[in-house]
């Protein structure tokens, strides 16, 4: 027993720092935290935000195998799913919904969630634009505005649509949004302005399209003609992000302006596509890990004992103002961070095996 207990001591003098840290940023149980926070504090239950946080949850359901939370999100869709309540449509923000029954179908073996879930993805198509240029279907929805926050309202409902039937249009419609938006949005330095009417790199607006490329590549067959476009763009931006990145990990509220402040939703959607993009290997450099595992403990740092994510930008649209992105409040516990929290938390949960290696840079375990 003597023994056991000196060899204890000196292994706990031999402990690297990161690992005493272990109890205070383990991503399953910070995705638990925040899970139970958001759950807590719904106030609409088909808003985009809280949307996006209840498809969180299934990402990190399906990475814990937990079941934990899966009654209380059934729960909120049963009024959706028996027709008892209809969700709004004819805007991004709204057909979104149908990503959360896509997803939890994956889980729980119930058609109508399918049936909702495809009649939002496909109603988003059932007009398309005609091209003011050319006279011609321009085979986008006509929910299209160029903003960058349109890519993951788009690309997260067409891709989950995808992946329940593996019915490819679905990732050509994803596609094609990104080929339209790419060339009007995305700067050389890989990063993109917030829309047609605002040049500035707005964070979070960064981060929907980080995420969206990402859940597009997730799912996207290795053959599809597109794939290349989009992993290339997909790692010009993941470039761009690792040079702006603050020394206390998280990113600013406008990505090149270094005196604004340091915002969190965004930095939970960074962390979701690098740390994905190095466990796929899309990523390949050292500095891409790391970046990843100082994005989480940057990210953490801001996330309360209670799962309350703090310094959450308030929802923001376009505008051709510096002062007006500069001074947008900064709110605690706001549903967008809650949201990108939960994704950081579930991709990180796949790197947590290897953590402890990124002084080697090892290749991290799959």
């Amino acid at each position: 027993m003597k023994k056991t207990l000196i060899l204890f001591g000196l292994l706990s003098l031999a402990t690297p720092p990161l690992l005493h840290a272990q109890s205070t940023d383990d991503p399953a149980e910070i995705g638990r935290r925040l899970a139970k926070r958001f759950l807590g504090n719904i106030k609409r239950v088909d808003e985009y935000p809280t949307v996006c946080s209840a498809y969180g949850i299934i990402q990190w359901t399906e990475a814990t195998g937990s079941q934990e939370f899966l009654g209380e999100l059934k729960t909120l869709l049963e009024p959706f799913a028996s027709g008892v309540k209809t969700t709004r449509v004819g805007h991004v923000d709204f057909n979104v919904f149908g990503a959360w029954p896509l997803a939890l179908s994956r889980l729980v073996k119930d058609e109508r969630y399918q049936k909702l879930g495809l009649s939002l993805a496909d109603a988003q198509f059932a007009q398309t634009k005609v091209d003011e240029k050319t006279g011609k279907d321009s085979g986008l929805t006509y929910q299209t505005r160029t903003w960058v926050d349109d890519l993951y309202m788009i690309g997260a409902l067409q891709c989950n649509a995808y992946r329940v039937t593996k019915d490819i249009r679905y990732i050509d419609r994803a596609a094609l949004q990104f080929a339209s938006y790419i060339p009007q949005l995305q700067q050389p330095n890989g990063l993109y302005r917030h829309g047609l009417d605002s040049p500035y790199l707005w964070s979070r607006g960064n981060g929907w399209v980080a995420a969206s490329l990402t859940e597009l590549l997730k799912v996207m067959p290795a053959d599809h003609p597109q794939r290349p476009f989009i992993l290339d763009t997909y790692r010009k931006m993941m470039a761009g992000l690792v040079k702006c990145q603050d020394a206390t990990g998280r990113w600013h509220q406008l990505l090149d302006k270094p005196d604004s402040f340091l915002e969190t939703s965004g930095t939970g959607m960074f962390v979701f596509a690098l740390t994905t993009g190095v466990r796929n290997s899309w990523l390949t450099g050292a500095e891409y890990r790391e970046a990843a595992l100082r994005g989480w403990k940057g990210l953490t740092d801001r996330i309360d004992a209670d799962g309350t994510v703090k310094d959450v930008c308030r929802g923001t649209n376009q505008k051709n103002d510096l002062t007006f992105y500069l001074t947008r409040p900064k709110v605690d516990g706001d549903a967008h961070g809650q949201a990108a929290a939960l994704w950081a938390a579930s991709a990180m949960i796949g790197l947590d095996n290897d953590r402890f290696r990124r002084q080697n840079h090892e290749t991290p375990t799959r």
